[in-house]
């Protein structure tokens, strides 16, 4: 291939090319049949992919845990300048990712075909006007029919039966991208890459502790995430992390403990138990009756024997445990989030817009802003909400509005081949009601067509002040909904944790 000269360009992409080639093999089976090395303008990048498809052509897979000693082994080979470049690069890499974690492949794969097909372009268009210049018409055509070949090899056609495309199928098909821990992970499912998911519920539910839960679980195993709040300020959304992620407690003077909600057995609360395994002889209240209020010194304990042994037996409840936390100050807050910092930071962003300021393709541009300032591609992107973002287009407004806005965010999941989880708001009578339904969506009820999964915050006032919330299904495109079965919560919300624990059960039964 005839080359022209070089000349300097911003890096950005070919970094994350570069990164894609060393940490994934996926990436690699799709790209490097298409690599030419001269797409690369910058030497230390081509030489770093040089080595990375060498590697794989080798061993048949990713050099993720052996560049470090390919670079040691060819390094004297380099200039000065180069070897910086390269080392700070693979401290980069082995600092942010893990081998095929934290790679948003399918992103980066439209990403780097589009780069190659305008690197491409760059160097047919010099060769044909050289050749041109020579006269050598023939030349010319020739480039242009390379250029088509590539164009064909690039295509988003597939073949489902091609033997690739099946076994591609089934290893993704066994590769979970992101699942909540315990029951409530079982019950919500696991969510995908390209899925849009919402939560409703009304006011004071929990709907923005929910999201930031997904938010900070996705970032704990170890994906990419955003969180985009048009709903409360960064200081209120900075404290709900922080008391998320250390469980310290705030102003704890009073009872110098923090109560903590526990899952207990009915029949054990009343004293209809007379399973051998039971913790205490002693009856908390009767059926119909009261429950005491909670004190250190009571002897009663509670027993969820039956919840792991015999659970036909169970019958779900909860009371609660005192649990002593540290105080959450401004001493022991920044001790812990040094260490988060050092393991987590490369991973998690927040961007705070006033409500109705914002619209999804806002967002949209922030997050590629994102990704040319700070090599951040987003894997989990988390919106707190929907209903306060600004329109998509001036002048739509009600349910044009809102059908735009959830729309959008579908779109934004496809695109980004990442998953988007928002939340919405209910009608005014589904602010009375115990359990909310679909015909409690408030605004739009369009936006089910246009979600993976939907799923409700359901809590009275009697279950907020024992910590316990309810979660059911509402709309589900990938997998069948038994309406008959809620997954309860237990939370403690002064110091952050929305999830203590979690128990599927029959609603029937509350």
């Amino acid at each position: 291939m005839a080359k022209f000269l070089r000349r300097k360009v911003d890096t950005t992409l070919e970094k994350r090319i570069i990164t894609g080639l060393i940490v994934s093999r996926r990436f690699l089976n799709e790209i490097y049949p298409l690599i030419d090395f001269d797409y690369f303008t910058n030497s230390f990048t081509q030489i770093i992919a040089v080595w990375a498809c060498g590697f794989f052509e080798t061993y048949d897979k990713a050099s993720f845990d052996h560049i470090q000693d390919i670079f040691e082994a060819e390094k004297e080979k380099l200039s000065e300048e180069e070897t910086t470049l390269i080392e700070e690069l693979l401290a980069s890499i082995s600092k942010k990712y893990e081998y095929e974690k934290g790679i948003n492949v399918e992103y980066l794969r439209d990403q780097t075909l589009k780069y190659f097909r305008f690197r491409e372009l760059q160097i047919r268009n010099t060769n044909i006007s050289n050749l041109l210049m020579m006269g050598d018409a023939e030349g010319a055509e020739e480039e242009l029919k390379k250029f088509r070949s590539i164009q064909k090899a690039t295509s988003d056609w597939v073949n489902p039966f091609n033997e690739e495309e099946v076994k591609k199928f089934f290893d993704e098909l066994d590769d979970v991208f992101f699942q909540l821990p315990g029951d409530i992970g079982k019950f919500i499912g696991p969510i995908d890459k390209g899925w849009l998911v919402g939560f409703e519920g009304a006011f004071k539910r929990g709907k923005t502790w929910m999201l930031i839960e997904i938010a900070v679980m996705a970032m704990l195993c170890k994906i990419p995430t955003v969180f985009f709040s048009l709903e409360m300020t960064l200081k209120m959304i900075k404290e709900r992390i922080y008391k998320r992620l250390t469980a310290f407690a705030m102003n704890i003077e009073k009872y110098g403990y923090i109560r903590y909600p526990c899952f207990d057995c009915q029949k054990n609360q009343s004293g209809d138990c007379d399973n051998q395994h039971r913790e205490n002889k002693i009856t908390l209240a009767r059926i119909n009756e009261d429950l005491p209020e909670f004190n250190t010194d009571m002897e009663y304990a509670p027993c969820t024997w039956c919840r792991k042994n015999s659970p036909g037996n169970y019958k779900i409840a909860s009371w609660f445990r005192a649990v002593e936390r540290p105080e959450f100050n401004k001493v022991t807050v920044p001790k812990s989030m040094k260490e988060f910092d050092e393991n987590f930071g490369h991973l998690f962003r927040i961007k705070i817009y006033p409500k109705f300021t914002a619209n999804v393709s806002d967002m949209d541009h922030d997050l590629d802003v994102l990704e040319q300032t700070e090599d951040f591609t987003a894997l989990m992107i988390v919106v707190d909400h929907a209903d306060i973002c600004a329109p998509e287009t001036k002048n739509s407004v009600g349910v044009q509005k809102e059908d735009e806005t959830w729309m959008a965010l579908s779109a934004l999941a496809g695109k980004r081949y990442a998953a988007v989880i928002t939340g919405t708001q209910v009608t005014k009578e589904g602010l009375e009601v115990s359990k909310l339904t679909l015909k409690h969506t408030a605004r739009w009820v369009g936006k089910l067509g246009h979600v993976d999964a939907f799923f409700a915050l359901d809590q009275t006032k009697e279950e907020k002040a024992a910590g316990v919330l309810r979660i059911s299904g509402l709309a589900h495109r990938h997998q069948e909904l038994d309406d008959f079965l809620t997954c309860y919560v237990l939370q403690q919300l002064h110091v952050g944790q929305f999830i203590l624990d979690s128990q599927i059960a029959v609603e029937a039964e509350t």
